[in-house]
């Protein structure tokens, strides 16, 4: 709903409509009269105010006269294709306020709604209007007491407890804080991060990151032959993880020695990098590189000059002139060239670790 108006919209042809797309129309005649918009959720009421917001700004006030003379002649029509991803979370009765109100009908192919016909703009501004206070009807989880909160999570999968975070706010305070996302994990290595995390330290892990990390591992394991799977570590230790965990995961930078990036350390909670039998079996990743441990990560004696005078933690051992290495400030993925030259390749392991699923890194 916060896309820009030009990648809501997109003009077609100049092709004026005719009787052979009549039939497409639901309701042709639009009434003057808002449309109700009973069972219609927040988030389709909030496309539906962008859809027609946008519409108002492209077609400006006229006279009537003036305004038929313009909609008769209206060439370059508005259209909303099937596979805007926006559009794609409308439900049906708000599409059904878009096609018997507003004036769209399915084109001939069903790919997209066109713009047939303009109502008045004094119409479209009414609609506006209705749309922003049935919006404001609706009370944010914000409001509700926080135990009340967590239990209506309780109830979500783990998709939309990870979209619930993406929302930020108390929520994203309530799925930390209640550990919401734990259950999700696997059981053995819950039950072991829980039995070695000291009082103290309820934000530790961060069980969102870890519950993607899990994910991404078990796709990335599905994809390898049986030799180099086996080459895959176990994962660390829970109090060897927490001692290098930042504070604001839980961990305590006092007196602990140096840190590692949290979506990193969750990483090494589900392998803790490769054996020898790594570079025997073929690569993970590619170059024969084989993947360091966190005590390898964490040796400023192996890393290679290029992540020393960059400040980078290396990765994967080096093949030749080639080394993977992560930037601690931002999390970022760069393989390094020699000393001198790097590619970014992903901006967090993870990413990169998906990333290896899907194409040529």
């Amino acid at each position: 709903a916060r896309l820009p108006c030009s990648s809501m919209w997109v003009a077609s042809s100049s092709m004026t409509v005719d009787a052979a797309a009549a039939h497409h129309i639901i309701r042709e005649n639009t009434t003057s009269d808002p449309p109700a918009l009973a069972g219609i959720g927040i988030g389709s009421l909030k496309l539906l105010e962008r859809y027609v917001g946008n519409l108002v700004a492209s077609r400006p006030g006229l006279p009537e006269d003036e305004a038929s003379a313009a909609n008769a002649g209206f060439q370059a029509r508005m259209r909303i294709k099937a596979t805007n991803r926006a559009f794609q979370r409308l439900s049906a009765e708000a599409v059904h306020v878009l096609t018997a109100k507003v004036g769209y009908a399915w084109t001939d192919d069903r790919s997209a709604l066109e713009l047939v016909r303009t109502p008045e703009r004094e119409f479209l501004v009414q609609l506006l209007e209705k749309l922003a206070h049935e919006r404001a009807s609706y009370q944010p989880l914000e409001v509700l007491p926080r135990e009340l909160v967590s239990r209506i999570l309780r109830n979500l999968s783990a998709v939309d407890l990870c979209t619930a975070v993406c929302a930020g706010g108390s929520l994203t305070r309530v799925v930390r804080e209640r550990a919401l996302l734990a259950r999700f994990c696997d059981r053995q290595r819950r039950a072991s991060i829980l039995k070695a995390t000291p009082p103290g330290h309820s934000l530790w892990p961060d069980w969102r990151r870890l519950y993607l990390a899990e994910c991404v591992w078990r796709r990335t394991r599905d994809r390898l032959t049986p030799g180099l799977r086996s080459s895959l570590r176990p994962g660390l230790d829970p109090g060897a993880a927490l001692a290098v965990s930042p504070a604001e995961t839980g961990g305590s930078d006092a007196g602990r020695g140096p840190k590692l990036p949290s979506e990193l350390v969750v990483s090494l909670l589900c392998h803790d990098g490769q054996d020898a039998a790594g570079a025997r079996e073929g690569s993970l990743i590619g170059q024969g590189m084989r993947l360091f441990t966190a005590e390898e990560i964490l040796d400023p004696a192996i890393r290679g000059l290029g992540c020393t005078t960059r400040g980078w933690l290396a990765l994967t051992d080096a093949d030749g002139a080639h080394q993977l290495a992560l930037d601690p400030e931002d999390g970022s993925v760069h393989l390094l060239h020699g000393s001198f030259n790097s590619v970014r390749k992903a901006p967090s392991w993870l990413s990169f670790l998906n990333a290896l699923g899907h194409k040529v890194m």
